[in-house]
């Protein structure tokens, strides 16, 4: 007799026995840490058995439930690569959810893209005298390309992509089939990121970032080159030189000394604000007026979502699979090339106008909503399911 498992998984009558295997569990990192960490909440709430396998773990990933297993960091990522394929030989056999670190699973949740196309792009994001230093390191960390062939040679797990545009290069890159890969794409939680958040905090949060009535554009990462800081500082550069007033915030760790000069150089410095690195961007959200993220690359990005979620129009490029989500005809938000100041500068000087942002604003909202952190969630479960029924209707 067949077992119907996705309705026993739904009425949450058979746990999966799961492993999370990542670097690190982190909640208040962002990015991937961050999501996994709610990932696991959420199929611990589903009654799912939960295992979080990792070399490093923050004080906040010790969720009521969660099983943990320290593994000790080895050199480089094949070593560690191994180390993790022997610690889950050493655990009770269960469904493997990996992040990019091993070659064991039965998914491989690629939230990073292909590093190939990856490491091209960050190239092309960097000045002349970085890339060199990029491309020996790349040398040094050589045999990064083995753990690859490991990953993505023939076997029986699935890939999930974050977006088409990885989905098309991992085939590319690596020759990966294509029946492998699910795209599913990065989701938001509308619940938390709303419209009524940013108009309560709005007027206080631009106080407090002495923001004034002009148009304020923001921008969130980390890797400030890789996601088109210089590009965005050159176009606010432009625009101030043609009148206009606005101004820049910028949140995130990074070389701020380097950007300050430039700024200073371009004659924006009183116009920029370096915030720092940030636990919660909304306030930062609620205080914009749009999110420029012209990324060199991004599989899809998350505060994208997050910012369309709060009814805050976002201008980035096609690099970013999350442009995919972005309905047709609304292209005037979207730039081909991060280099290309013009476009970039044009797509601001469009954005100071309170009622096309008010207009694309109320489309990302929609976009957010259906691309919802529960509806992610689920999509992710379902190919639990796929990986059981795979197994014979066996629990992992």
């Amino acid at each position: 007799m067949s077992v119907d498992l996705r309705a026993i998984l739904r009425d949450g009558a058979l746990p999966v026995r799961v492993a999370l295997v990542l670097d690190r569990m982190a909640a208040a990192r962002g990015g991937l840490e961050s999501w996994a960490a709610r990932f696991a909440a959420w199929l611990l709430r589903r009654g799912h058995e939960v295992h979080g396998v990792a070399f490093e773990f923050d004080e906040d990933s010790a969720l009521p439930g969660l099983i943990r297993h320290l593994v000790p960091r080895s050199a480089d990522r094949v070593a560690r690569a191994r180390a993790m394929e022997v610690r889950l030989a050493a655990l009770p056999p269960m469904l493997v959810h990996d992040f990019g670190v091993g070659w064991r699973f039965d998914l491989l949740h690629l939230h990073g893209g292909s590093r190939r196309t990856a490491f091209r792009r960050g190239l092309h994001a960097l000045p002349p005298g970085r890339r060199l230093r990029a491309l020996i390191d790349r040398v040094r960390a050589g045999r990064q390309g083995d753990l690859e062939r490991r990953q993505y040679g023939p076997g029986s797990g699935r890939i999930v992509a974050l977006s088409r545009m990885v989905k098309a290069q991992l085939v590319h890159d690596y020759g990966v089939d294509a029946a492998r890969i699910e795209v599913i794409s990065n989701g938001v939680d509308p619940d938390a990121f709303t419209p009524a958040y940013r108009t309560a905090h709005r007027d206080a949060a631009r106080r407090r970032l002495e923001l004034g009535e002009a148009p304020a554009f923001l921008f969130v990462a980390h890797n400030f080159y890789l996601k088109g800081l210089p590009a965005v500082l050159r176009a606010l550069a432009r625009l101030v030189r043609d009148g206009q007033a606005a101004s820049l915030s910028v949140v995130g760790v990074g070389p701020v000394d380097a950007f300050t000069a430039l700024a200073v150089r371009l004659g924006v410095a009183s116009r920029v604000r370096f915030c720092g690195g940030v636990a919660d961007p909304r306030p930062y959200l609620a205080a914009a007026d749009v999110l420029v993220h012209p990324t060199f690359y991004d599989s899809c990005s998350l505060v994208v979502l997050e910012a369309w979620a709060m009814g805050v129009p976002a201008i980035t490029s096609r690099w970013n699979g999350a442009h995919e989500l972005w309905p047709e005809g609304h292209d005037d938000w979207l730039v081909d090339d991060p280099r290309d100041v013009e476009a970039l500068t044009r797509a601001m000087r469009a954005a100071l106008d309170p009622v096309r942002r008010e207009a694309a604003g109320a489309v990302g909202r929609s976009v957010a909503i259906a691309n919802s952190l529960e509806r992610n969630f689920a999509r992710i479960e379902a190919l639990y399911v796929e990986a059981l029924q795979s197994r014979g209707g066996q629990e992992g």
